[in-house]
């Protein structure tokens, strides 16, 4: 969740909270979906022409999952693009906001 926050200078800023036993709930969520798509790929194969690997779909949608409730890793990664934006001349009015890592 992201919310209005304001620092003690009096800057503006997005804050951006993630719930208490946030990771182990979504963990058992996705090991969940992965024993359901487990099923579900034998049976779309046995019943259909389709080869859909929904395991994998799952474990993609995973991963990246689990790379979004890394904030460190987020704004490390925020950091990196408002340099390359800046850096690159035809994306002048482009804006990254600024990362407080506090």
């Amino acid at each position: 969740q992201v919310y209005r926050g304001r620092l003690v200078n009096g800057t503006e800023v997005a804050v951006k909270v993630q719930r208490p036993q946030a990771l182990p709930t979504i963990s058992k969520d996705l090991y969940v979906m992965r024993k359901a798509a487990g099923v579900v790929t034998q049976l779309a194969n046995s019943l259909t022409a389709q080869t859909t690997d929904y395991v994998a779909l799952v474990e993609t949608f995973g991963e990246g999952l689990y790379t979004e409730l890394d904030f460190r890793n987020e704004a490390l990664n925020q950091q990196k693009m408002a340099k390359l934006i800046r850096e690159t001349p035809k994306c002048g009015g482009v804006i990254v906001p600024e990362v407080f890592m506090e």
